[in-house]
């Protein structure tokens, strides 16, 4: 489905303008930035990602928007770098491809940024332009599949050379984490962790969506496409703590919904 839209900020985009200037403010193998050399970067990185992914942006119409994504970005990366003080951690590389097998298929996948711990541990990391509340509710009930996924990769990786590759040799504990950018709270599922700002989820955060998921896997294998119902809108928001993006924003999908009495 190819839909005309005019240019306009929304969340995806602001994820990927914020994931860009974390990306470059947090480069691997460097000392953490402190709070001035975070003010004095954080223009000219964003600046860099609005001409790269939204030139539109650059418009006094967007200028409200922009300078409220810049704050947005300074306030969390401030915290950030303070939380990553606080457990010794080092940023080992960002935008890391994960492959391995989970499920039965062979997977590919890009983490946000992988942490080395003073002790060895691995932290890997996914940020999101969003706040902890429903990300943590999601993870509460067992229906995170994301984080779930990276986790059965990387316990039978396929990885090429490369940094991750040689850091799993030694078959490290891992763990992972949401940095959520909007209220800079970080979600750790996997390890303990005692830092500033880091809240440790000791659940099996990804029990009902990995089930589904097979479930799923199953139907397919054996030649069953199953459509959604109009009635899976209200369960992902209510039971999964997932926005059903695809079933509220895609008409092409909306068409073929089976109604409840089916």
């Amino acid at each position: 489905e190819v839909v005309w839209a005019p240019e306009t900020y929304d969340h995806i985009l602001s994820g990927t303008l914020a994931h860009e200037v974390l990306e470059y403010l947090f480069p691997k193998d460097h000392l953490l930035p402190d709070d001035l050399e975070i003010d004095a970067k954080v223009a000219r990185l964003l600046d860099q990602a609005v001409r790269k992914y939204a030139p539109f942006l650059n418009s006094l119409l967007w200028k409200v928007e922009r300078q409220g994504l810049e704050r947005d970005i300074i306030r969390a990366a401030k915290k950030w770098s303070a939380a990553l003080a606080t457990i010794g951690a080092k940023v080992i590389d960002n935008e890391i491809d994960i492959m391995g097998e989970a499920l039965g298929l062979n997977l590919f996948g890009r983490a946000d940024c992988l942490l080395s711990l003073p002790d060895g541990r691995l932290l890997i990391i996914d940020h999101k332009k969003s706040s902890s509340s429903k990300r943590r509710d999601r993870m509460v009930v067992g229906w995170d599949l994301q984080l779930g996924l990276y986790r059965a990769m990387l316990l039978k990786p396929d990885l090429k050379e490369g940094v991750l590759d040689d850091m799993l040799k030694s078959k490290p504990e891992i763990g992972v984490a949401y940095h959520l950018i909007n209220d800079s709270g970080i979600l750790v599922n996997g390890m303990k962790l005692e830092g500033e700002g880091f809240e440790i989820i000791d659940t099996e955060i990804s029990t009902q969506a990995i089930e589904k998921l097979q479930e799923r896997i199953t139907e397919v294998s054996s030649g069953v496409v199953s459509l959604n119902s109009a009635d899976d809108v209200t369960f992902f928001e209510k039971t999964a703590k997932t926005v059903p993006y695809a079933l509220q924003e895609s008409t092409l999908i909306a068409a073929f919904l089976i109604p409840p009495e089916n």
